[in-house]
């Protein structure tokens, strides 16, 4: 465990990746999550041109796990929207 955190925290910066990044976006983090903190989560949303932000409520870090129906539906709309021409201004991928 130790060296994975240190791993992540020597990781290069990839907010220039995304910034270049032209596909729809999902950032889910749970309001609860104590290892990523929302201004991080928000911050990767913002550097997507076409990313969102979703927090739900009453979960944590793990969201698939803990809120598998909600993560589900929201990569199902996600892939709807990508897949869709026009729709939320994604148009076609």
């Amino acid at each position: 465990m130790a060296w994975a955190q240190r791993a992540i925290a020597e990781r290069a910066d990839s907010l220039p990746v995304l910034r270049a990044t032209d596909l729809p976006a999902l950032v889910v983090t749970g309001a609860e999550d104590e290892l990523v903190a929302a201004p991080d989560a928000a911050a990767t949303a913002d550097a997507l041109p076409r990313g969102r932000l979703v927090t739900l409520p009453g979960v944590g870090h793990l969201q698939p796990l803990e809120a598998p129906d909600e993560v589900t539906d929201l990569l199902t709309t996600l892939l709807d929207d990508a897949t869709t021409p026009d729709r939320n201004g994604y148009g076609t991928c």
